[in-house]
């Protein structure tokens, strides 16, 4: 069989054979993704799990919550990984998980956007948020809620999460960022710059 198949490479035209390379450096290709998405990254997220530490798997677990847009079921999860953080005397981690309750309790009050921007403005000033990771959080979640108060004030928070998250390689958020600018652009009326900004 593969002697067959080798002859008939052979013989084939010369203009023939760059194509059928490509289509199988391609195939190649895409045989690696699938197996990067369907058995590497599993395997990766199940050592990763391991390693961590019940808080982290707790925050873990809430941040994909969150990452779907269910703030509300993250924030019990985020609530629990607040107490072990603090009694842990991890004062950045527990700030990320304290807050990443304001979405839902923003959407379940009745104090004005003003409140809780104000509260995070509050959560940056402190040394806990000098922590990047923990800082990235802080602007994210300003930046939701000044997205539904303010277009100008969400736009300046927005970039500065597009420059942070560049900084620490985390090109999820960083598109985010990016896509969330150019929505800000559109909002305040350049949308000549919103169009350039969501195809750069």
């Amino acid at each position: 069989m593969i002697r067959r198949t080798l002859r008939w490479f052979v013989g084939l035209r010369w203009w023939c054979k760059p194509f059928i390379a490509l289509g199988t450096s391609v195939l190649g290709l895409l045989m690696m993704a699938v197996a990067w998405r369907f058995i590497a990254l599993p395997s990766y997220r199940k050592v990763q799990w391991a390693f961590l530490s019940p808080a982290e798997r707790i925050l873990l677990e809430a941040d994909q919550l969150s990452e779907a847009g269910n703030w509300r079921a993250a924030s019990p999860l985020y609530q629990r990984a607040d107490g072990i953080f603090r009694e842990q005397g991890n004062a950045p981690m527990a700030l990320y998980a304290r807050v990443s309750q304001v979405p839902a309790a923003s959407e379940l009050s009745t104090q004005p956007l003003e409140f809780w921007i104000s509260q995070v403005d509050h959560d940056l000033a402190l040394a806990a948020a000098q922590n990047p990771k923990t800082k990235l959080r802080l602007l994210q979640i300003k930046g939701q809620l000044e997205n539904n108060y303010d277009a100008t004030l969400a736009y300046r928070t927005w970039q500065q999460v597009e420059q942070l998250a560049g900084q620490q390689h985390d090109w999820t958020i960083q598109n985010r960022a990016y896509g969330e600018q150019a929505i800000g652009l559109f909002l305040l009326g350049d949308s000549a710059s919103a169009r350039i900004h969501g195809h750069p």
